[in-house]
């Protein structure tokens, strides 16, 4: 079942990220528009709109079956994906994105449901799998959107990816067919737990760690839009030169997970939060500097790194506050942070390419990263004792055997 899931991941992450790193090129070959901006504002369409949606799956997962909502809003994913393939003018375009954004915020709903099924004892190596599969996805698309943005009929792509959303439907629907069983089981342990999860959940709000997340994507997520053409523009580079330098971190964040099972630990979780968080800061500037070509990758590289070890100790502490029976609810609610923070990224990324310049905004990024990692010391790591029952509660395991008695 895990690696159904983690394969729904890759085709989901494949099909979404196609056209991140050329969107101006996109939007100037198939709809004739050269205004930088209008890149722009097609991200904060689709950001706002994942916000809004998010956390309605979440509440539904209180009323409804995890496994129907999840097939229905891959069902409604390829058939709005199909119809991107007919968009006529810009606009119809985002209209499109916008319905089709609508089912994909379900797809959320995947990475807690493997933590889920991986058991409390492997979210670390849970988290590592899952950013594994996701940067590989990255690496993968971001070369067929090479292929993509050379095509004649761009759009023509979209009826490919909505076959990848219907395999994505069949498979889910073959793999979770018992899920429903072992829910009710599972429930018996949660209500052993919950008392102490109540308490847990009271000296780390999720308040907390959605504002540092925002941070954290909000730098993250600041510098891609206008990366290509940062290196197209300095080192007059290829299309395939600036994909290759684009999805490099994602490359390097693979190679990374081994690092990231052991660095995401309970007990090693506050040095590599530190650690990442900070190194981050300092290779998003260095990837600012208009030096050699071998400084930036030499920057890609260490931001890849740092990247997916400061994402993944953030995540495995959100799923360490939750209880299963909270799980899907609680990361919709992070994940409306999350994407808060990816709303804000292109607005703020277009304000300052226009009045600063393509490198400006690696600066900016490395500041507001600094900036979360005080906010989370403040709030969370320096307080030891609320620190070590965070410690505690992902060691705490357990587990209910095939007769339905809870083993601790």
């Amino acid at each position: 079942m895990k690696s159904s899931l983690l394969a729904c991941v890759f085709l989901s992450i494949f099909g979404e990220v196609m056209l991140s790193p050329f969107y101006p090129q996109f939007f100037q070959k198939v709809f004739h528009i050269d205004d930088l901006s209008y890149t722009g504002f097609y991200i904060f369409v689709c950001r706002l709109t994942v916000v809004l949606c998010s956390p309605l799956w979440g509440l539904l997962t209180r009323k409804f079956c995890v496994k129907r909502l999840l097939l229905i809003g891959q069902g409604g994913t390829a058939i709005c994906t199909a119809l991107l393939a007919t968009a006529s003018s810009a606009e119809q375009f985002v209209m499109l994105t916008v319905l089709l954004l609508l089912f994909k915020s379900s797809y959320m709903l995947v990475y807690p449901l493997l933590i889920e099924v991986a058991g409390p004892e492997n979210k670390a190596p849970s988290a590592g799998s899952y950013h594994a599969v996701y940067h590989t996805a990255i690496i993968f698309s971001s070369i067929a959107g090479v292929g993509m943005i050379n095509m004649a009929n761009p759009l023509v792509l979209f009826y490919w990816v909505g076959v990848t959303d219907i395999l994505q439907l069949l498979l889910c629907w073959f793999v979770l067919r018992g899920v429903t069983l072992k829910k009710k089981v599972e429930k018996q342990a949660v209500l052993h737990k919950d008392k102490g999860s109540r308490k847990y959940a009271d000296k780390l709000p999720l308040i907390y760690l959605g504002i540092t997340l925002l941070g954290f994507h909000l730098a993250v997520n600041m510098v891609r839009p206008y990366f290509t053409i940062f290196t197209g523009e300095y080192w007059q580079l290829s299309l395939t030169e600036q994909s290759i330098l684009y999805f490099l971190p994602n490359a390097i964040a693979v190679f990374s997970f081994v690092l990231v099972q052991k660095m995401c630990a309970p007990q090693r979780l506050r040095a590599t939060l530190m650690i990442g968080l900070s190194l981050l800061a300092v290779t998003l500037a260095l990837q600012g500097i208009e030096g050699s070509i071998v400084s930036l990758i030499a920057s890609r590289c260490m931001f890849g790194v740092f990247l997916i070890l400061s994402q993944a100790a953030l995540e495995v502490v959100v799923f360490s506050t939750s209880s299963s029976d909270k799980l899907h609810m609680n990361y919709s609610f992070i994940v409306s942070f999350q994407n808060i923070g990816q709303l804000l990224a292109p607005l703020l990324a277009s304000a300052i390419v226009i009045n600063s310049g393509y490198g400006s905004p690696f600066y900016v990024a490395a500041i507001i990263c600094l900036f979360s990692l005080v906010f989370l010391w403040r709030v969370l790591l320096r307080q030891k004792q609320g620190w070590m029952n965070i410690v505690d509660n992902s060691r705490n395991t357990i587990k209910v055997d095939e007769s339905g008695t809870i083993r601790q």
